[in-house]
């Protein structure tokens, strides 16, 4: 059990940081939403199958956000 409250912090944080990137560059507010949607079911589906979220994102947050 704890392993999946780290996790869903760990999710938590990561979303949060892509979400508030995108909303500072100017990414429409609909694609954000929809972007952080995607990115969530992305994370959980990678945890759920027992990989590292950086299989997702990669080494660096804000580098996955940017592109």
């Amino acid at each position: 059990m704890a392993a999946i409250m780290t996790s869903q912090r760990e999710i938590d944080k990561i979303v949060a940081e892509c979400s508030e990137y995108w909303t500072a560059t100017g990414v429409p507010r609909k694609t954000a939403r929809d972007m952080t949607a995607e990115l969530t079911a992305h994370l959980y589906d990678s945890a759920a199958a027992g990989n590292s979220l950086a299989t997702v994102i990669g080494p660096d947050v804000r580098g996955f956000a940017e592109s």
